[in-house]
């Protein structure tokens, strides 16, 4: 007889853990388009001194699927007003008792991914990419300082910076300078004689912020602008 009496309860747990995984599975579905979405932006920062043809395809593949990661992320942002007013349409047609509770169960599990999608999305954008770019400034004050010091050597020698980097080689350095990011590889320099600016422009076709740059700060750092 105690059998018989905990079998409702042992299949009513079955049936809440069962629907309780079906929404952690559904939630890690919608969490897709957010990954693919911030490997996209981060990876463009990445470190990569040595890029090879396979890898420069790869990165550009990795970004065609974050922006196409976009529209379900947009999609999901035009959901929320839709499901706030299902949920009112059926909450009133619930105290009429003609909607079922399921219905009602459905249109919140809804609303909770739409709203926890964008914002999970917002949050790793602002606690990964800064610390991401972070990175890079780093980087790049260690991995191009010979570059500075050869502009330094090449200004002691002749009594001003050269017009252009190819200036340097062979002389002082014994390759073409390269910026060393996955997605930003090349340099923008001008000089006035006297002083230089050195920048690398974060614009690409991959990139969602293409006005930013990294630039040399004469203080031995690099910083984004």
């Amino acid at each position: 007889m105690k059998t018989n009496e905990n079998q409702p309860q042992t299949v009513r747990l079955r049936s809440c853990m069962q629907r309780l995984l079906a929404m952690c599975l559904l939630f890690l579905l919608c969490l897709v388009p957010v990954a693919l979405f911030e490997l996209s932006t981060d990876i463009l920062y990445f470190p990569m001194p040595h890029q090879s043809e396979a890898m420069a395809i790869l990165i550009e593949t990795i970004g065609f699927l974050g922006f196409v990661s976009i529209i379900p992320l947009e999609f999901m942002i035009l959901l929320i007003p839709v499901f706030l007013a299902a949920l009112s349409v059926l909450w009133l047609m619930r105290l009429s008792g003609l909607a079922h509770p399921r219905a009602l169960r459905v249109c919140w599990i809804g609303l909770f991914l739409c709203l926890l999608t964008p914002a999970t999305e917002y949050s790793c954008g602002h606690a990964i990419g800064p610390a991401v770019k972070e990175h890079a400034c780093y980087w790049l004050a260690d991995y191009q300082r010979p570059l500075i010091d050869a502009l330094e050597a090449y200004r002691t020698e002749h009594g001003s910076y050269p017009e252009t980097l190819d200036a340097l080689t062979p002389q002082y350095l014994n390759r073409p300078p390269m910026a060393g990011l996955a997605g930003f590889t090349e340099f923008e320099y001008s000089s006035s004689g006297a002083d230089f600016d050195l920048e690398i422009p974060c614009g690409s076709p991959l990139n969602m912020d293409d006005s930013s740059y990294f630039g040399y700060n004469r203080d031995g750092f690099w910083e984004l602008r």
